[in-house]
């Protein structure tokens, strides 16, 4: 029986982005053994398809910095390239889980409130970091067939650095472990990284930009979704249709009065 998960995570949006509508956070759980096997097949498409290292899904899309080789304006060859990262990942139970939050409801909150979140960021942070611990205490339950087993399962955490927050949101991490007994039990490490060294960061990226393009350019919005962000968001909503019943939330949306029910508030009517 594998032992172990890991966990990666990359955010979406930023709450100073005035073209921004969303902030939020997008990670994956898989077995430690199972990332092990994905970043070493990630790898190796890398080097035989010529993929920049890192993989940078918004650069991709719009094939720039790295991505301004002529075969990369191929719509046909974007979508190509994109499956086979994709397929990496079809045969492992990887988790998806995320959060979001309304960039206007929040800076709509009073200052004491939003001093209490601290951003849209943290609050999308705190959220994943729950419910990444609850789908791996859950699958451990599932999993295990005897108790040690069980309690051995914990995760490593791995976060995407984000220059002005990463630091603040490290010792988030700590104080949920240390104060939140459900989800701190099942909390191994927190590790802040650039995607350049970690495969499975790559991977993120490419569903927290899928999850955020989508939003963005909801119908209401009127705005036609790259056909790249749509592969990707569909792939990891089917990833999120199979993890069903493992006890976490795949997906939170903070509204205003999500925020204010978080807060210890009466939402509005």
């Amino acid at each position: 029986m594998p032992t172990g998960f890991g966990s990666y995570c990359d955010e979406f949006g930023h709450p100073q982005d005035p073209n921004k509508h969303f902030t939020g956070i997008a990670g994956l759980l898989a077995w430690s053994d199972d990332w092990i096997e994905i970043s070493s097949k990630w790898r190796e498409v890398q080097k035989r398809e010529d993929i920049p290292n890192p993989f940078h899904m918004v650069d991709f899309v719009h094939h720039k910095e790295r991505f301004l080789n002529e075969r990369w304006k191929s719509r046909e060859e974007r979508e190509r390239i994109l499956r086979l990262l994709l397929d990496i990942i079809s045969d492992v139970k990887v988790i998806p889980v995320s959060a979001a939050v309304s960039n206007k409801d929040f800076s709509d909150l009073s200052l004491d409130q939003r001093e209490k979140m601290e951003s849209p960021y943290h609050v999308a942070f705190q959220e994943v970091t729950f419910n990444l611990a609850f789908a791996a205490a859950n699958q451990a339950l599932q999993t295990a067939k005897e108790m040690q087993e069980f309690w051995n399962n914990r995760i490593a955490m791995v976060y995407a650095k984000l220059r002005g927050f990463t630091g603040p949101a490290e010792k988030l991490w700590y104080a949920i472990k240390e104060h939140n007994v459900a989800a701190g039990n099942w909390m191994s490490s927190y590790t802040p990284t650039e995607p350049a060294a970690a495969p499975p960061l790559q991977i993120a990226d490419i569903w927290a930009y899928s999850l955020g393009h989508m939003m963005e350019n909801h119908p209401v919005t009127k705005k036609t979704p790259k056909n790249e962000a749509r592969i990707a968001f569909n792939f990891f909503l089917r990833a999120t249709h199979s993890s069903q019943g493992l006890g976490h939330k795949f997906y939170t949306f903070f509204d205003r009065n999500e925020l204010l029910m978080r807060l210890g508030e009466p939402p509005e009517l």
